[in-house]
């Protein structure tokens, strides 16, 4: 998000970037914009800037940004020119507009614009804003939601869509205007509010403060398309146009319009200007006035009367042509009154002779339609969806003709008097009995009804028996004989068993297959659409085998058994058994089960291959090498570890890869962070239990450069070499527990240095 501030520093268009500064009373940002406008940059206007702006895209794409804000407290006195269509989430207006261009106020309101209790607007109008003449702007509103509010003050064209504005009551910008905007909603130019715009109430109806909401309508052009036009508790100013009214066909869509009022005022821009109200409708309303100048009657004396309701006395300063029929009811003049058909009534002072009363679609308020009477004879029908005479077939029925058409041939009419033959075709006959009944009976044939053995049939087209006899055992017969429960496959035709059902063996019956010595014994078992599965049921076994089915014999055999081991009692899951390649590798056997795969076999020339996706290998037994018994780690180093309760799994032995030296480490090494630096790097204490009294030497870096076992060796005599003779003293005991750290040790025995008065013995 970036801010831009308004300079005009080398001319008035909005496209050129050294027209903006980048900070409040800064300087030119110069020859290049940081980024491309966008949705989400804001555009500022005040007294420092004392140059016109035009906002247009010549230079760089200027139709969408966030938000265009003139300052409330430092008025921007130059005139905002829009020569594109503008696309954007906020304008502060407190100065003069001019356009007939559309901004387009989209997604979520700038939230700055929220009045003082956090209600989202698109326009704030200050004291100063004006659309200067000749302007023909026009605001299209698309919120996401219908609880978007609009503030005081003027507005020229606006075009309400996507969703409805609330007029429910929000603090206000100012509540004083230069241009005779008074403190309503001042809509000066045309207002159309598509099927899903207008007006609708958010949440509840706020009785102390919704009441303080005002809105006018200028002009006469109100076009309003959305079902449903609520006011909630603002008073609404109209001139010149068919009142909104509940019921009304010049609002609204075919789902009828209804409009919820409160505060109603009349009034004109010229003497005498009219204002309507269709003939059949009532208003409801708390209040009604018709302002000086103003007139308002019914479209027409000579329909249904219009009705006004008002909970509070009218205010007439102009004309109407309303009548009153008690305190609160006032009516138009008509000379014969009828109750409407939403007050229960007919709509109707009289009905023809013989005609009858027809409910109407058009409205509520509408009159009843009558169907006039029909010729002798004629009957009520419905044509297209309509009631309507029509003539009658004779002897009081409606029957004219109808069509009959079957399988293949042309269709046929049956008019009134004509007689319908059912005819059986072949092998049906047709039997008419009573008077309303056709039976249709299937023919008999040659054939004997009774039981055949081995029978001669001969079948027509229809598929029915034409012939049947006892059959001999040539032909089709079997040599030999079989038992019950054998299949026998013919050698005249291909070798199947063929069936639409399931062929069951039941134990101890066996499938075997026996072939010629150059062939194969083969179970072709195939599905094209799907995975073919082979059950064994009961956790029995699944036996691949050449004979020998014990798991003893000399012969290979692949067993799937549900053999339970351990502490399980039943079985888990399912094995999987495939093969697996990667690229032109060579493939791998696949074991694989719930718990993750394991891949085995030759992958190239020097390699047997086994991998897995679980973290270790686990054997359960010792591992014996033969053929050399090496252990050999590939690219890596060598590391052998145990378990511990402390740590996991500390490396005991870490023999280090990648270096011509051997080194080797015993402890607890780390990869790379930690390693043997030299041929044998032992973290811990060396134990030699071969020499007496052994003496290790180490270099300065640690390592071990010698050995020897200590010899016993002669003190030095008193006085011998220049020394002091040794005057042995007792110390006496450590005060204490041992000590507990080396700091401690070295304070006692300088303590004892003190006592003794002398060197350390």
């Amino acid at each position: 998000m970036t801010d831009y501030y308004w300079l005009g520093h080398v001319d008035t268009l909005a496209s050129k970037p050294d027209n903006w500064s980048l900070t409040l009373g800064g300087g030119s940002q110069g020859s290049g914009w940081p980024l491309p406008p966008s949705a989400a940059d804001n555009f500022f206007f005040g007294g420092y800037a004392s140059v016109p702006c035009t906002w247009e895209s010549s230079i760089i794409p200027m139709a969408t940004i966030g938000s265009i804000q003139q300052s409330l407290t430092d008025p921007y006195v130059q005139l905002l020119t829009i020569d594109i269509d503008v696309e954007l989430q906020g304008l502060i207006l407190n100065g003069s507009i001019t356009s007939t261009f559309t901004m387009n106020f989209t997604g979520t309101p700038t939230a700055s614009l929220n009045d003082s209790t956090g209600k989202a607007r698109y326009v704030l109008n200050g004291q100063f804003a004006k659309h200067s003449g000749g302007s023909n702007l026009t605001y299209q509103f698309s919120p996401p939601s219908n609880t978007v509010h609009m503030d005081n003050g003027p507005y020229n064209n606006i075009l309400s869509d996507t969703n409805a504005l609330t007029l429910a009551y929000n603090v206000p910008t100012s509540t004083v205007y230069d241009n005779s905007d008074n403190t309503t909603i001042h809509i000066k130019g045309t207002y159309q509010a598509s099927s899903t715009g207008g007006f609708n109430r958010a949440i509840a109806p706020n009785a102390s403060e919704d009441t303080k909401v005002s809105i006018k309508f200028d002009n006469a052009s109100f076009t309003y398309q959305a079902v449903l036009l609520d006011f909630i508790l603002a008073t609404a100013y109209f001139r010149g146009i068919e009142l909104p009214v509940t019921g009304t066909t010049t609002y609204g869509s075919s789902a009828g319009f209804t409009a919820d009022h409160y505060g109603v005022i009349v009034f004109a821009a010229t003497n005498g200007e009219l204002t309507t109200m269709r003939n059949g409708l009532q208003l409801d309303c708390y209040s009604i006035d018709v302002k000086a100048g103003a007139r308002l009657r019914v479209l027409a004396n000579d329909g249904q009367p219009a009705i006004i309701n008002s909970q509070s006395q009218p205010t007439i300063a102009g004309v109407w042509s309303f009548e009153s029929m008690n305190s609160h009811t006032f009516t138009s003049p008509r000379s014969n009154p009828v109750t409407s058909v939403a007050n229960g009534g007919t709509g109707r002072d009289s009905v023809d002779a013989n005609n009858l009363l027809m409910g109407n679609a058009a409205g509520a308020m509408s009159a009843l339609h009558t169907i006039t009477p029909g010729t002798n004879g004629y009957v009520l029908t419905m044509v297209a969806g309509v009631p309507a005479w029509a003539a009658s077939g004779g002897g009081g029925g409606g029957m004219t003709s109808f069509t009959v058409a079957g399988d293949s041939g042309s269709s046929q009419t049956i008019t009134d008097g004509n007689t319908l033959t059912l005819v059986g075709g072949t092998g049906l006959s047709s039997v008419a009995s009573a008077t309303d009944t056709v039976t249709l009976n299937l023919d008999n044939t040659a054939v004997v009804a009774g039981a055949y053995t081995s029978a001669d049939i001969t079948v027509d087209a229809q598929g029915r028996l034409t012939s049947a006899a006892n059959g001999s055992a040539g032909g089709g017969t079997i040599g030999g004989s079989i038992t019950d429960n054998q299949i026998a496959v013919g050698a005249t035709t291909a070798n199947e068993i063929e069936g639409s059902g399931l062929f069951t063996f039941t134990s101890p019956n066996n499938i075997t297959l026996t072939t010629g010595t150059t062939d194969n014994p083969t179970i072709n078992l195939s599905k094209s659409t799907a995975a073919l599965t082979m059950m064994v049921e009961n956790n029995d076994e699944l036996m691949l085998s050449d004979g020998v089915n014990d798991g003893t014999g000399t012969g290979t055999a692949l067993r799937l058994s549900s053999t339970t081991y351990a502490a399980s009692s039943t079985p888990a899951g399912q094995m999987k058994i495939g093969a697996d390649h990667t690229g032109s590798n060579s493939p791998l056997l696949n074991l694989s089960n719930a718990s993750g795969y394991l891949r085995l076999g030759v992958q190239n020339a020097s390699f047997c291959h086994f991998y897995t996706d679980r973290s270790y290998f686990y054997f359960n037994r010792p591992i014996q090498f033969d053929g050399g018994g090496a252990l050999y780690a590939y690219n890596d180093d060598l590391q052998i570890k145990t378990d511990d309760a402390a740590s996991g799994q500390p490396t005991r032995i870490f023999i280090q890869g990648g270096v011509n030296d051997c080194r080797v480490g015993i402890g607890d090494f780390q990869v790379t962070s930690d390693e043997p630096v030299t041929e044998l790097d032992v973290k811990g204490t060396i134990r030699q239990t071969a020499s007496t009294s052994a003496v290790l030497v180490s270099d300065a870096n640690g390592d071990i450069v010698s050995a020897t076992n200590l010899a016993d060796v002669a003190y030095v005599p008193a006085g011998s070499a220049g020394l002091d003779p040794f005057n042995a003293i007792n110390p006496g005991n450590w005060a204490g527990p041992p000590p507990s750290s080396i700091d401690d040790a070295i304070e006692r025995i300088a303590t004892q240095l003190a006592i003794m008065g002398g060197p350390i013995p």
